[in-house]
């Protein structure tokens, strides 16, 4: 096959896709919804939540194409056909993170979603069931909560640094038995908790 027939069927694949999405998708004059009877209130409420779960969605739906795609390379040639510089890598990457952190077991619930982003960011991994346990507990947790919480969790103290056994044992010695448990309260899930208790 010549690059020029690779390069037409190519074209013509592109093309197909691009009228298939141009379909309408169901929604018709007879499946329109009503919004008349709703509030001021109910309709930003509404909007939320459609915004919420459209975002999910498209995470889902990112993570099994990346599955599909043979490789990251495939996936971003994939993201720029389909979806022309609209959908930039990091926002693709936002969703994804998204939708794979939070689930069934592990529900977005109240939390804002620019929340969620920085809470199912990879980076957070080594937190992430202690940052969910403790932000799911809040009535109305903000952005700024969870960013709090993350600081307290994440300490910008040189974590590398060696300290020897003794230095730890000293330190342990000076707290005070209500310090450490509620540190220990504080900064470990249910499950690291019975570990330790248990022994």
């Amino acid at each position: 096959m010549n690059v020029n027939s690779r390069q037409a069927k190519k074209n013509q694949k592109k093309k197909e896709l691009v009228t298939k999405a141009e379909e309408p998708i169901g929604l018709t004059e007879s499946n329109s919804f009503d919004l008349s009877t709703l509030s001021l209130d109910a309709l930003a409420l509404r909007y939320r939540e459609i915004d919420r779960q459209s975002r999910f969605l498209k995470g889902q739906i990112l993570l099994e194409a990346r599955k599909q795609c043979l490789n990251n390379n495939k996936f971003g040639e994939w993201r720029s056909l389909n979806f022309n510089g609209q959908l930039t890598a990091q926002v693709a990457t936002h969703l994804m993170n998204l939708a794979e952190f939070f689930n069934n077991e592990r529900p977005l619930g109240d939390i804002p979603v620019s929340a969620g982003y920085l809470m199912a960011a990879p980076k957070q991994k080594d937190i992430s069931e202690v940052l969910y346990e403790r932000v799911s507990k809040m009535e109305k947790p903000s952005l700024k909560d969870v960013k709090e919480i993350i600081d307290e969790l994440n300490p910008t103290e040189d974590v590398n640094k060696e300290v020897s056994n003794e230095d730890i044992e000293d330190s342990l010695n000076k707290l005070s038995k209500k310090k450490l448990v509620e540190w220990m309260m504080k900064n470990m899930n249910s499950k690291q908790l019975n570990k330790v208790i248990k022994g």
